[in-house]
């Protein structure tokens, strides 16, 4: 699914029943019935400080997030999911959950000297629900009444989208896309430049006045979101967008990232031996990042990494795990869900014939 599809394109546009839905997915209608009626699809925790920022001396911050994460067989549906709703076409002015494009090119294109605008939504995820979720599949997509029920159902955790689902982040767009649709035709009506990623709303010209601010606001109240993290930068000014610091003329990493970054090179120097390699990877992965944004980090994680085999530690920053070759979501989510029916069913019969 490399290529990008129109709407009307989609695998998922106007599926007409469950069962067709099903087919979509290489499963019987039974198999969905299953997934949606499982118990415990999430596993469901507070978010707490890691280990290394413990021992980089971060300061413990009071705010509790809850992550809800779906199970592996949901899961493998969701991202599934995913996949299909990552191939629809989007507005150029979308950089999250988008091939090719990312937290820096979406700070790129506020780099002249002119004022801009930041608006996050509070709390996107847990504020974009079910309703929502499911008028897309019904009235964007133009699924069937009961395939767009039974399809919120799976992508929503007690009745708003989940923090933790690799679906999350394109569905919420989705969800909202008519919402965002009005904003950026109220930017472009002020001649400004509009980029969104994920909740985070970035808008720059020298059209920008509070009036602008209050027609957004109240384009987000009116769906029942609302606006914090509101920030105004003058012309000519360092903005911070989406993690990088941008100037007409160069982009930096923020001041936050290179501070969090002193933090563990001092832990590093008077950490105990097992600390070490723990403190080693978390920063090396830091300057790795940062050196997106600034290649001169180049330079310092080159130092740390000799530094660690020297050590004669794991030196090697830890790779996203890869499936094994031809390991699909798709063929994950039909192996998952037939092992656990049978586990269902394998229980159900030892009990029925308990005395």
């Amino acid at each position: 699914m490399a290529k990008t599809l129109k709407l009307h394109e989609s695998p998922l546009y106007r599926l007409t029943s469950k069962k067709k839905l099903a087919a979509l997915f290489g499963v019987k209608v039974a198999d969905i019935k299953f997934l949606r009626k499982l118990d415990g699809n999430y596993r469901v925790w507070p978010l707490k400080q890691k280990h290394q920022d413990v021992l980089a001396g971060m300061p413990v911050s009071d705010k509790v997030r809850m992550v809800q994460q779906p199970k592996p067989t949901l899961d493998a549906f969701q991202r599934r999911l995913a996949k299909f709703l990552g191939a629809i076409e989007k507005p150029d002015y979308v950089y999250s959950a988008t091939k090719k494009r990312s937290y820096l090119e979406n700070a790129l294109v506020h780099r002249h000297s002119q004022p801009a605008l930041k608006v996050d939504i509070r709390s996107f995820y847990p504020s974009v629900k079910r309703r929502a979720v499911k008028s897309f599949f019904e009235e964007q997509l133009g699924c069937a009444e009961d395939v767009a029920h039974v399809l919120s159902e799976l992508c929503c955790h007690e009745g708003k989208l989940p923090t933790g689902s690799a679906l999350s982040p394109v569905l919420s767009y989705f969800s909202c896309a008519p919402m965002f649709a009005r904003i950026a035709a109220l930017a472009d009506a002020k001649g400004l430049r509009f980029t969104l990623y994920v909740d985070d709303m970035v808008f720059s010209g020298t059209g920008l006045d509070d009036k602008f601010l209050a027609q957004v606001l109240n384009e987000l109240n009116r769906e029942g979101y609302s606006g914090h993290k509101v920030r105004f930068y003058k012309a000519r000014r360092p903005k911070v967008i989406t993690g990088a610091v941008v100037w007409p003329s160069r982009v930096d990493v923020p001041h936050k990232r290179r501070w969090k970054m002193r933090l563990y090179e001092r832990a590093l120097k008077v950490a105990k031996p097992e600390d070490k390699a723990i403190l080693g990877r978390a920063l090396l992965g830091q300057y790795r990042e940062s050196s997106r944004i600034n290649p001169s980090f180049k330079v310092a994680a080159s130092r740390l990494q000799k530094f660690m085999d020297d050590m004669g530690g794991k030196t090697k920053a830890a790779k996203p795990r890869k499936r094994p070759r031809g390991r699909s979501s798709y063929s994950l989510f039909l192996s998952r869900i037939s092992r656990l029916r049978a586990e269902v069913a394998a229980v159900r019969t030892v009990a029925g014939s308990a005395p």
